[in-house]
């Protein structure tokens, strides 16, 4: 699978009944609209556990969060739908902030298929070979369609960077000017003259000084638990759709490496499969990768 594919198979566009509702939705005052998804969060039932989250008709979902997360992932809908049939991701319908509140509400299309933390261990080799490939391609796209030397780093609504796995950066969310900026945010305590952030530094100090890194939008939460199958696991292995990724909420314009760090920050050791898969996913950011892996074992700052 190249990364030329269709749109017909990267499950970015509303359908013709979608795009016909949604004409009648925005001609609709913002007041009725809230009104109607409130309704809509009492009449349909969440498809899973998140409470969060309602399955409506026309293969639409609705999602009410936290006004910062749910406009975020509005705009990074946006924008890659703007960007065209680059990466597999669900289509944004529409976003109101909710009435009195400081939530709000965003409907896109609705991702029927496998979730591919559901299905992992029911992966064959040639499949975990193809999982990688349309990964890789996907975000090879993204990342060369978007990137730029000369870029601020913020989220994908413009604003501050809010990174629930970076915990201290909610403590004072902002932008950042320059990669140099952003990554003494990421690596703390290089400064320090403890020996073991003096041991760091040889390892830390090239990666997080380097003058030559891009900036590009970024998923910013690469795990198996955002990736579905469309349409099922035997109708992705038949060629029949790309891997759709979703949930983007983290979503920013961040250091080209990003998404290959967030992916494995979860792993304890970086041996697993997944690790070694993500190297070679992004094969670019190995030595971010490993000195990642340093700066964490050794100064037991622990990633949620």
């Amino acid at each position: 699978m190249n990364s030329g594919v269709s749109r017909s198979l990267s499950c970015c566009s509303l359908t013709v009944p979608q795009q016909l509702l949604r004409c009648i939705m925005i001609l609709l005052p913002i007041f009725v609209r809230q009104t109607l998804y409130e309704f809509c969060t009492r009449k349909y039932k969440a498809p899973d556990s998140e409470l969060n989250i309602y399955h409506l008709p026309f293969c639409l979902v609705l999602k009410v969060g936290n006004t910062p997360e749910i406009n975020n992932e509005a705009c990074a809908l946006k924008a890659l739908t703007d960007l065209g049939a680059i990466i597999s991701h669900p289509s944004l319908f529409d976003c109101v902030p909710c009435q009195n509140s400081k939530k709000s509400y965003m409907v896109s299309t609705w991702i029927s298929g496998d979730c591919v933390s559901d299905v992992w261990d029911s992966l064959t080799a040639t499949d975990k070979t193809r999982f990688e490939q349309d990964l890789r391609e996907q975000c090879d796209a993204l990342r060369s369609r978007t990137q730029a030397l000369e870029h601020a780093i913020f989220s994908a609504a413009g604003g501050p960077v809010m990174d629930y796995r970076v915990p201290w950066l909610l403590d004072n969310p902002r932008k950042f000017r320059t990669c140099q900026e952003f990554a003494s945010q990421v690596w703390l305590g290089m400064d320090h003259n403890t020996p073991a952030r003096m041991a760091l530094r040889p390892v830390m100090l090239p990666i997080m000084q380097r003058t030559d890194v891009y900036i590009s939008l970024c998923h910013g939460d690469l795990f198996a638990n955002n990736m579905i199958f469309p349409g099922g696991l035997d109708n992705w292995r038949a060629g029949r759709s790309r891997l759709c990724l979703i949930d983007w909420e983290q979503a920013g314009w961040m250091p080209v490496y990003w998404d290959a760090l967030k992916a494995t920050w979860m792993e304890m050791d970086k041996d697993t499969e997944w690790f070694d898969m993500v190297r070679r996913i992004f094969p670019d950011f190995t030595d971010v990768l490993d000195a990642d892996r340093e700066w964490r074992s050794r100064s037991k700052i622990q990633i949620l």
